[in-house]
């Protein structure tokens, strides 16, 4: 006799279940194996945004079969929810001869759940800025869309009608025996721009606080020698608990800002490689970073820098007026 699939919204006493679900998933290097319920509360539920009905499981009785996390991303400027962009954060399914049913079954739940609340495009597996829960726990520096590992959440989101929109390259750096980039630019650079370092740092928005705010992070700047305007700033953070199961020290790069007028002059070279020198004298001894294919300077500045391409990730989108089209 087949399982009986019932659907749900999350209960309070469901912890243990989402726990079962995410310790039964096929390991992949972008999913977290040390996964309880304290780290959900802090990583999840503890968000101001978090809200029950958006997180739906699949059960049969009382045995877990998945669940599927919807949320919405920031508005343009950081500081609220902007209702009009969904994101799914998380799609895990237990794997059995009823995973596709399940999968359909929470993805049509959670899409009802976000038109009903006024989302018009959908992304998938989360792409910055719009990854309002699971960072540390899914993909690495950031949440790069749906990790190409991750074959069933994949597997789901095509069949939900989920387009592939854009792919994230993710690049790491070993830091032993790192040694800075010398040329003529990047010693003209260090002739007129100083760094600045802050462990710590105030959070810039609200979306910011929300999403990294317990996060042990750290802040390298630069700015003119002689007017002491900064001109560019990165943004390094503790990748817990995923770095944790790598079994290394790890720091993610989470933002790379450079003044437009600054621009194109070797300043995010020089500030990231220097960042990396500091990092590597405070015992940090791996460093990740995530570039939009496209972007090419960026990439070429990361591979100029010793980082080689460890994986990928598609960010998937849809309109709701193609769902079920």
């Amino acid at each position: 006799m087949p399982p009986l699939i019932s659907f749900r919204s999350f209960l309070n006493t469901d912890p243990p279940l989402l726990v079962e679900v995410w310790r039964r998933q096929k390991r992949f290097r972008g999913l977290a194996d040390r996964v309880s319920g304290a780290t959900l509360e802090e990583l999840v539920f503890s968000k101001p945004y978090f809200d029950p009905a958006g997180l739906i499981l699949a059960v049969n009785g009382d045995q877990p079969l998945g669940f599927v996390h919807a949320g919405f991303g920031p508005n343009r400027e950081r500081q609220d929810l902007d209702n009009s962009t969904g994101v799914i954060s998380a799609l895990r399914v237990v794997e059995n001869a009823d995973s596709e049913e399940v999968a359909r079954g929470l993805l049509e739940r959670a899409l009802a759940y976000l038109s009903e609340r006024g989302a018009k495009v959908v992304y998938a597996g989360s792409a910055f800025p719009f990854a309002p829960y699971y960072l540390g726990l899914y993909g690495g520096s950031r949440v790069p869309g749906v990790l190409d590992d991750d074959l069933s959440a994949r597997r789901g989101l095509l069949a939900a009608g989920f387009d592939k929109s854009d792919e994230i390259l993710i690049f790491q750096r070993h830091l032993a025996g790192y040694r800075t980039l010398v040329d003529r630019q990047q010693m003209a650079v260090r002739r007129q721009y100083h760094m600045n370092s802050n462990t710590d740092p105030d959070s810039s928005n609200w979306w910011d606080a929300c999403t990294l705010g317990s996060t042990l992070r750290t802040r390298f700047s630069l700015s003119d020698r002689k007017s002491n305007d900064e001109v560019a700033v990165v943004t390094f953070w503790d990748m817990q608990p995923l770095a944790s199961c790598w079994g290394v020290t790890a720091m993610g790069l989470y933002d790379l800002q450079v003044n437009a007028e600054a621009r194109r002059c070797g300043l995010g070279t020089f500030l990231v490689c220097e960042s990396l020198r500091a990092l590597s004298q405070q015992g940090i001894s791996l460093v990740e970073a995530q570039v939009r294919q496209a972007d090419a300077i960026a990439c070429n500045m990361f591979q100029k820098l010793g980082f080689a391409q460890v994986g990928s990730g598609h960010i998937f989108q849809t309109t709701l007026s193609q769902v079920g089209a």
